[in-house]
């Protein structure tokens, strides 16, 4: 039986830190943004250095149009 890799999916896009509690600005890039509660881990990674790295949503929250994002 042949495994199939996981395919990825970009629900965000990371913008700017926002506030003084460590958030992070995103820009939805999903019609449904109610899933983005529901995440747990996710993976972030940068276009310019090609790593990426595993991380945990503590919180995530909408506002103005765009989600605010606790690490």
């Amino acid at each position: 039986m042949p495994t199939e890799s996981p395919s990825v999916l970009t629900l965000a896009r990371l913008l700017r830190p926002w506030g003084r509690r460590g958030g992070v600005a995103a820009e939805i890039l999903t019609d449904f943004p109610e899933r983005l509660n529901a995440l747990g881990k996710v993976w972030l990674s940068g276009d310019r250095s090609g790593s990426s790295r595993e991380a945990t949503v503590v919180s995530c929250r909408l506002h103005n149009g765009q989600a605010v994002f606790q690490f």
